[in-house]
């Protein structure tokens, strides 16, 4: 097995800490997206059961 030098190792180490930071800000915008999906949906619900008034417009 063909050893890498230390600057192409240290390359290699920096490049996957990033990928897994952003794969986790990508978990992190998927699961608030979810949840403001959530609470935009139970908003549509009361508001689809809500009564409809005359006056209002």
């Amino acid at each position: 097995m063909i050893r890498l030098p230390w600057k192409a190792r240290k390359k290699i180490r920096e490049s996957a800490e990033k990928l897994a930071l952003e794969e986790r800000r990508l978990a992190l915008i998927k699961q608030q997206r979810q949840s403001l999906q959530r609470a935009l949906d139970e908003l549509l619900t009361l508001k689809a059961k809500e009564p409809r008034n005359a006056g209002d417009p």
